[in-house]
């Protein structure tokens, strides 16, 4: 039981050191094989973790494992790490598409993104560089990176001038939609 124990507290330490040793990592380090390696350590160490937990007699509620919520601090650990995980994969992402050189899209290079979360795995291929959507989310217009960079701007704010269309969304209509047979 005690072996368990220990395990558990490896587990949660391993957890921890995850966003730690990332926050670490030089920049140029930081690619997307880098973040996708990142987040299957964490989900198996977050599997480990949970099976132990199951494993747990329920009879010895009384240890400081129940009493201090350790389980429930993992899970917290484990939900943070992932979100900083995912953010900072974004980040790469935006970074390189910003680096890409004029006139070159998401379409002519047909590339796709998978969005990951707790119990699904979709693949997004993009169909624009970026899409602006009003503050109000019911309207939105396909922009490129040309088009980001004709814009005025204030630290995370953009006005921009822009030809394209606007569309807008129905109640019940989502900006992005599964390919049949996928979800």
């Amino acid at each position: 039981m005690e072996s368990l124990h220990a395990n558990q507290a490896e587990l949660f330490e391993a957890l921890t050191k995850i966003t730690i040793n990332i926050k670490k990592d030089s920049a140029d380090r930081k690619t997307s094989a880098y973040f996708k390696r990142r987040l299957e350590t964490l989900e198996a160490y977050w599997a480990d973790y949970k099976y132990n937990h199951d494993r747990r007699p329920t009879t010895s509620r009384s240890h400081t494992y129940f009493t201090n919520r350790k389980y429930e601090q993992a899970e917290e650990v484990y939900k943070k790490t992932k979100v900083f995980i995912n953010q900072q994969y974004q980040d790469v992402l935006m970074r390189s598409k910003m680096e890409q050189p004029s006139g070159t899209s998401g379409q002519q290079q047909q590339s796709s993104y998978q969005v990951i979360n707790n119990t699904s795995m979709a693949t997004i291929v993009p169909i624009a560089d970026y899409v602006a959507i009003n503050l109000k989310k019911d309207s939105y217009s396909t922009i490129s990176i040309h088009d980001i960079k004709s814009c005025l701007s204030d630290t995370d704010t953009f006005l921009c001038y822009s030809q394209k269309p606007i569309y807008h969304f129905e109640s019940d209509e989502k900006l992005c939609e599964p390919e049949p047979g996928t979800g």
